[in-house]
């Protein structure tokens, strides 16, 4: 099968590592990105914010837009953002075309418009002001919101995570317990303040200092030193370090899900769930407990279940399902 993969310039977890799992399945010169991007057939660069989103495939053979398209199988649309959208209107505009998939990355609560056309997205949150401060005159037709995202509606396909590459090699424990997120909301806020606490009564806790920013390679590293790694939403209603945490080798302690995960991590076996109001306090019991082990099976849960190669079989599953 060959894959013609419309691409949004802007770096994208759910679009870039959906193309690495595509492109471990098929092949790098079965899955042709457009417009042609650096970071996917390239090594990261020394510095890069994301080095884990560039992966140095080897080089397709090049086409135009619309000679790429109609000698594809099917074409699988990465983004809806505002990098890809002119190129969307002209594969729409062709007639006949391959089948198209549509991937919504978006970090909200509704179905995009595209849902009339779609055969696969990711379960949608968006926060309601959003909506309701977007002007009616500039709203795209495919990219407004048009219904909300509900678990039992089978016209969507939640996807599960993703995870590019080799996993970070687990390190002796430096610290108890690691988190490494700005406050930004409330809810980390109070999750900050409990773990102040903590460290008071001499828990080793790792935070992130005022204005501390860390690569990603010692962001992982501090991770793989840590027994227990928290994870708590900021704006949205998903993050990624629910996913780098147990990568890293550490026990994730985060608050109940509030949104669709195929294969998700066992509470109390490969992972540790907790209201957030409660997730402090259950540091200490955890501390005195078998940590390394849940550490260990949400590892394998992850290897299991949320490689790149799991997430691009789901999309491939559904344009089957549709061909």
């Amino acid at each position: 099968m060959r894959i013609a993969f419309l691409a949004n310039p802007v770096h994208d977890h759910l679009q870039d590592i959906v193309f690495h799992g595509l492109v471990s399945i098929l092949g790098p010169e079965n899955v042709v990105e457009y417009p042609p991007f650096d970071r996917y057939r390239s090594p990261a660069q020394p510095g890069e914010l994301h080095p884990q989103l560039w992966f140095d495939f080897p080089e397709p053979p090049r086409a135009p837009l619309r000679e790429t398209v109609l000698s594809a199988d099917a074409v699988v649309i990465g983004s809806l953002r505002a990098g890809i959208r002119g190129l969307l209107d002209e594969v729409l505009d062709l007639d006949p075309r391959p089948p198209i998939v549509y991937l919504d990355g978006e970090d909200d609560f509704y179905v995009l418009g595209i849902r009339s056309r779609a055969s696969v997205a990711r379960e949608a949150m968006r926060r309601v002001h959003r909506l309701l401060r977007k002007p009616l005159e500039n709203r795209d037709p495919l990219a407004d919101p048009v219904s909300v995202a509900r678990s039992r509606d089978r016209s969507l396909v939640p996807l599960p995570f993703g995870w590019p590459g080799p996993l970070p090699e687990s390190r002796p424990a430096e610290y108890d317990v690691a988190f490494l997120a700005a406050p930004t909301s409330r809810a980390r806020a109070v999750v900050r303040s409990g773990l102040q606490r903590l460290a008071a009564d001499g828990v080793r806790v790792k935070m992130l200092a005022e204005g501390e920013r860390l690569g990603w390679a010692s962001y992982m590293d501090v991770l793989a030193r840590s027994r227990i790694g928290v994870s708590v939403r900021g704006g949205g209603f998903d993050t990624y370090r629910y996913w780098e945490i147990p990568a890293a080798g550490a026990l994730l302690l985060a608050e109940t899900p509030r949104i669709v995960i195929p294969g998700n991590f066992v509470d109390g076996r490969e992972a540790v769930f907790a209201p957030l109001d409660r997730i402090a306090s259950r540091i200490q019991d955890l501390l005195g407990g078998d940590t390394e082990t849940i550490a260990r099976e949400g590892r394998a849960r992850l290897i299991a279940a949320h490689t790149s190669v799991h997430r691009a079989q789901t999309v491939l599953d559904a344009l089957a399902a549709i061909t």
